[in-house]
């Protein structure tokens, strides 16, 4: 679930950075739109698994 929400959250800011911040027409052009969602992916999950370990690290550190 997770993953599926990032995933649509990362493809619509794809879309609308190659549309609007590069005035790329068709946005689908590959050579601008793979390069920029696996970017913008990549950085979405490192963030979520450094969240993840964090809050996970802290439930052992304070459980009694």
């Amino acid at each position: 679930m997770v993953l599926f929400s990032l995933s649509a959250a990362v493809f619509l800011v794809g879309i609308l950075g190659v549309r609007f911040a590069l005035s790329q027409i068709p946005v689908w052009e590959p050579t601008k739109l793979i390069p920029i969602v696996g970017m913008l992916l990549g950085n979405a999950i490192s963030g979520v698994a450094l969240g993840t370990n964090y809050v996970l690290s802290q439930v052992v550190y304070l459980s009694p």
